[in-house]
C-alpha cells in the first residue's frame, strides 16, 4: 500500500470524527448554554413578581397603619363619628390610597364602616356579591396576626389584603377595633407585572402552606413545562412566598416565550452546516500539501537510499538539497556512514575515556586476571590500601585488598575466587572493613563482578569499593535514636521492652522497678495546651534523672508513665531514690501548679520469678499511692486554673462573679432545691474557666474576631468540660458548663442542642452570661444600658433563651415588683 493511500485511510476517519465530534459537542454546549440562559430568564421573571408583590404587601401594611394608629379612626370607633368618614373614607381617598375596599370594625367584630372602590367605574359602588359571600375569609386571615398582610383568594378574584389593631397614636389605649383594607389584583395590575417581566400571566392560586422541599423566602419554580403543540412557548408555575408569612405563598401560572432558545438553536445549526464545509475544504488542500510535500520527497528518498552500495570500497554521499526535514534526513544518513568509517577511531577515544574515568571516580577500583593478580588499581582504592598501583602490580589480590568483619574481627576470603566460583556478581556490605597497610580502617561495600570475553569466557574480575564510614556513623546515630523518647530524651519503650526481656533471661539477675505515674497530665494539657504538657513531662524525666544512680536506667513507656530499671539495688536504696525523685520533681512548677506524680516499686525475689508480674506489682502500689492524694492535688488544679485566667484577666473574675450571683438569684427564684442552687451557683462561677487556654490576644482584641480567631474562642465549653470532668466532685457540673453557649432554638454550640435538651442549669447560666456580657464594657464596646439589655433578653426568648427563665429573670429577679418589660 502506497504512502499517499496510507495518509489518506488515515486523515478520512480522524476527519470524519473530528467533524461530527465537534458538532455535537458545540451543539450539546450551546443548547445548554441556552437553556440555562432561558431558565435564568424564567427566574429573573418570578423575581420580579415576587419584588411586585412584596413592594405591593409592604407598601398596603404601611398604609393599613397608619390609618389603625391614627387618634381620628380610634375615635370614630368610639364615638362613630360619621364626620370622619365623610372627610376621610371619600372616593379621592380611596383612590388616592390606591385600595379597592377599607372595612373598620370595632372590638366584638362589628362593622362600624365599610367602602368598596370600583377602579373602573371611579367610584365608590356597591361590594361585589363574592366579596360578601366569602368576607368571614377576609375576617379570618385578619385575625392571624396583630399585623397582617398576604394575598387570598375571594371567589374568582385574588385581594392584597392588610390589617391591623386601631390604637392610638401613641399606643397608650388598648386596641377598640380592626381596620382591613384590601385591593383587587385586577387586569390592570396583572398588565403591570406582565409588560415589566416579558411573560404572560395565566392563572394564578393561593395555598396557606408551602411545601418544606421548596425554600420559604424566595420565590421557586416549581414547575416547567414544554408545550407539546408550540415549541415557541413554556408553561411554568412560579410559587411565589408571602414575606410577612412564610407558610402562605401564591402560584402563577405563567407562559413564555422561546424566541433566545429558538433563534440560538438556528445559530447551532448554521455552525455546523459552516463547520463541515469549512473543514472538508482545509482538509482537501491539507491532503494535497501532504502529497506534495511528503510523499514525493519520501519517495525520493527512498529511491537515493537504494543506491547505495556499502560492499564498495569507497561510499558516495546521497544529494542534499533543500533545507526542509528530508534534507535533514539526508544530512543525517551520510553523517551515519562517516560514523561507520570513523568508529574504530571513536572506539580507541571511548578506552582512553573509560581508563580517565576509573581514575577520578568516586569508588575504589581494582581489577585482577583470572588469576587472582591484580592488574589496576585507582588512587581511591590504593588511599584505602595504603598501596600504589606499581607496589600492587601483579600481586595476589588478598595480600593487598584485606577485609575483616566488624564483629568478630574475622578475616574474608579472596573476592575474586568467589567470582570465579560463582561465575556471578557477589557483593558484601554487612559490617565489613577495609585494614590498610598502616591499620587504618575503613566501613566499606564492595561489589565484584566478572569480566568476559565476548565468547563467555572468564578474563578477569573488577572490584567496585565504596566508604561507607559516613553512613555507618549516620545509622548508629539513629539506632541510638530508635531507643529514646523525642520529647523526654530518656529511653522510650523499644528499649524498656528489650530491657525486659534482658532481665528475664538472665535468671541470676537482681534488679527492682520504679513505676512514676504524672498526675493531671491531661488535665494539664486541657487547661493549657499540649506543649505545656510536653514541658511537663520534660520536667519529670530531669527531676527522674537527677535521682537515679549511674547504672540505673528510666524508659518512658506512655503518655505519663515512667519505669525506673535499678540494678542490683536494695529495698533501702530504691525506696531512698524514691525519696529523692519525689523532692526533686515535686519542687517544680507548671503554671503555677505544683508537679505531682505517684510511685510504686517491686523487686525480683527469685531468678524464676516472670519481669511481667514485677511490674504488676509495682504498678498495684503505685495506683494505691495515686488514688490516695490525687483527689486533693486535682481540686487545687482547679483552684490554681481559676486565680491563673482571673490574673490574666481580671475582667473575667468580675464577670465569673456576677454570672454566678446572677445564678444564684434566678435558682431561688425558681425554687430549685438548694443543692442544685450551690451546683448552678459554683458552675456559674467556673463556666469560662476553660479560657484558660485561649490567649488574652484573643480575649482582649480590639475589634472583631476573625473566622479562625472566632474558632478558637468557641472552643472554651470544651475545654471547661474537660478540666472539671478529671475531678469527680465537679462531674455534675462539666456538663453544665459544656452545654451553657447552647440556644433554644438549637443554633448554638458546640452539639446543637434545643430546648429541654439543655440542662436547666446551662439554660440559666445561658441568660445571666449572656446579660453580664451585655452590660458589661469590651475592649472593642462599651457595654450597653441594662434597659436595653433586658429588651434584648425579652426579643430572645424562644429563640436564644428558655422562654421559663427569660419570664421568671425579667419579673421576679430584675423586676422584684412583676411589673412587665415596656
Amino acid at each position: 500500500m502506497k504512502m499517499k493511500t496510507k495518509i489518506l485511510l488515515t486523515i478520512l476517519p480522524i476527519l470524519i470524527i473530528g467533524i461530527i465530534s465537534t458538532n455535537i459537542a458545540f451543539g450539546m454546549f450551546f443548547q445548554n448554554f441556552i437553556l440555562q440562559s432561558e431558565e435564568d430568564k424564567i427566574r429573573v421573571s418570578a423575581d420580579y413578581i415576587y419584588t411586585f408583590l412584596e413592594e405591593k404587601l409592604t407598601a398596603y401594611l404601611g398604609t393599613v397603619n397608619d390609618w389603625s394608629h391614627w387618634d381620628d379612626t380610634y375615635f370614630f370607633v368610639e364615638n362613630s363619628n360619621e364626620n370622619y368618614v365623610d372627610l376621610n373614607l371619600t372616593e379621592s381617598s380611596l383612590d388616592s390610597i390606591n385600595i379597592s375596599f377599607i372595612v373598620i370594625l370595632n372590638s366584638d367584630d362589628k362593622i362600624m364602616h365599610q367602602s368598596y372602590y370600583s377602579f373602573e367605574e371611579e367610584k365608590i359602588t356597591d361590594f361585589p356579591l363574592d366579596l360578601i359571600k366569602h368576607f368571614e375569609k377576609v375576617l379570618k386571615f385578619s385575625k392571624s396576626a396583630e399585623d397582617v398582610t398576604g394575598v387570598i383568594s375571594i371567589g374568582d378574584s385574588y385581594y392584597i389584603v392588610a390589617s391591623s389593631l386601631i390604637t392610638d397614636s401613641l399606643e397608650k389605649e388598648s386596641a377598640n377595633g380592626k381596620l382591613i383594607i384590601g385591593r383587587e389584583i385586577d387586569r390592570n395590575m396583572i398588565t403591570q407585572i406582565e409588560k415589566a417581566s416579558g411573560i404572560v400571566i395565566s392563572d394564578m392560586n393561593v395555598i396557606s402552606e408551602t411545601k418544606q422541599t421548596y425554600e420559604s423566602d424566595r420565590p421557586n419554580i416549581v414547575e416547567i413545562n414544554y408545550d407539546e403543540y408550540d415549541d415557541n412557548i413554556i408553561n411554568i408555575k412560579a410559587m411565589i412566598p408571602n414575606k410577612y408569612d412564610l407558610n402562605a405563598s401564591t402560584i402563577f401560572s405563567i407562559i413564555m416565550t422561546r424566541d433566545l432558545y429558538l433563534r440560538g438553536m438556528k445559530q447551532a445549526f448554521d455552525f455546523s452546516v459552516i463547520n463541515t464545509t469549512v473543514s472538508l475544504i482545509i482538509s482537501f488542500i491539507i491532503f494535497l500539501l501532504l502529497g506534495k510535500f511528503i510523499t514525493q520527497p519520501f519517495t525520493e528518498l527512498m529511491n537515493d537510499v537504494l543506491k547505495i552500495d556499502l560492499t564498495k570500497s569507497g561510499i558516495h554521499a546521497i544529494p542534499e538539497s533543500g533545507k526542509d526535514e528530508f534534507s535533514f534526513l539526508r544530512k543525517s544518513i551520510n553523517v551515519l556512514m562517516n560514523k561507520v568509517v570513523n568508529g574504530q577511531n571513536e572506539l580507541t577515544e571511548s578506552k582512553e575515556e573509560f581508563h580517565t574515568t576509573l581514575i577520578s571516580i568516586g569508588e575504589g577500583i581494582i581489577r585482577v586476571d583470572n588469576n587472582s593478580k591484580i592488574k589496576f588499581m585507582n588512587p581511591v582504592a590504593e588511599k584505602m590500601t595504603g598501596w600504589s598501583l606499581n607496589e600492587s602490580q601483579n600481586e595476589d589480590l588478598d595480600a593487598v585488598l584485606i577485609i575483616r568483619e566488624e564483629v568478630g574481627e574475622e578475616l574474608l576470603g579472596n573476592l575474586a575466587e568467589m567470582v570465579f566460583e560463582s561465575e556471578n556478581t557477589v557483593k558484601i556490605s554487612n559490617n565489613n572493613r577495609v585494614i590498610a597497610k598502616n591499620g587504618d580502617t575503613v566501613d566499606v561495600e564492595i561489589t565484584a563482578a566478572p569480566i568476559k570475553n565476548l565468547n563467555g569466557a572468564m578474563m578477569g574480575c573488577v572490584l567496585a569499593i565504596n566508604d561507607i564510614t559516613e553512613n555507618r556513623k549516620k545509622q548508629k546515630h539513629i539506632e541510638y535514636l530508635s531507643y529514646r523518647d523525642i520529647l523526654t530524651g530518656v529511653y522510650n519503650r523499644s528499649f524498656y521492652e528489650k530491657k525486659l526481656k534482658e532481665f528475664e533471661e538472665k535468671e541470676d539477675a537482681s534488679v527492682s522497678m520504679i513505676i512514676i505515674d504524672v498526675n493531671g497530665l491531661k488535665l494539664t494539657n486541657d487547661a493549657f495546651g499540649h506543649e505545656t504538657g510536653d514541658r511537663l513531662l520534660i520536667k519529670v524525666a530531669e527531676g527522674i534523672e537527677r535521682s537515679i544512680r549511674d547504672q540505673d536506667m528510666v524508659c518512658r513507656i506512655g503518655g505519663d508513665e515512667f519505669v525506673i530499671f535499678l540494678p542490683r539495688a536494695n529495698s533501702e536504696e530504691v525506696i531512698s531514690i524514691i525519696t529523692r525523685l519525689h523532692a526533686a520533681i515535686e519542687k517544680e512548677k507548671i503554671e503555677n501548679i505544683p508537679i505531682s506524680v505517684s510511685s510504686g516499686w517491686a523487686t525480683k525475689q527469685h531468678k524464676n520469678e516472670i519481669m511481667e508480674s514485677v511490674f504488676k506489682l509495682a504498678e498495684d502500689m503505685m495506683y494505691h499511692n495515686k488514688s490516695s492524694d490525687n483527689k486533693s492535688q486535682r481540686h487545687q488544679t482547679i483552684q490554681i486554673i481559676m486565680k491563673t485566667l482571673f490574673e490574666k484577666n481580671p475582667r473575667e473574675e468580675a464577670h465569673s462573679k456576677r454570672v454566678s450571683d446572677l445564678c444564684l438569684r434566678i435558682g431561688e427564684q425558681m425554687e430549685m432545691d438548694p443543692s442544685k442552687i450551690k451546683n448552678l451557683q459554683t458552675a456559674g462561677l467556673l463556666h469560662d474557666i476553660g479560657k484558660i487556654g485561649i490567649g488574652n490576644d484573643y480575649l482582649d482584641k480590639a475589634g472583631p474576631l476573625s473566622e479562625i480567631e472566632w474558632l478558637e474562642i468557641r472552643k472554651h465549653p470544651q475545654i471547661s468540660h474537660n478540666i472539671l470532668s478529671s475531678v469527680n466532685d465537679y462531674g455534675p457540673l462539666a456538663d453544665i458548663v459544656l452545654s451553657h453557649h447552647e440556644r433554644w432554638d438549637g443554633k448554638g454550640y458546640p452539639n446543637g442542642l434545643a430546648g429541654e435538651e439543655i440542662p436547666l442549669e446551662s439554660r440559666i447560666i445561658a441568660l445571666a452570661d449572656a446579660y453580664d456580657a451585655m452590660i458589661s464594657d469590651r475592649p472593642y464596646r462599651m457595654g450597653m444600658k441594662e434597659e436595653e439589655a433586658l429588651v434584648i433578653i425579652a426579643n430572645e426568648a424562644g429563640m436564644q433563651f428558655d422562654p421559663k427563665v427569660v419570664d421568671i429573670f425579667l419579673k421576679k429577679v430584675m423586676y422584684s415588683n412583676d411589673t412587665d418589660l415596656e
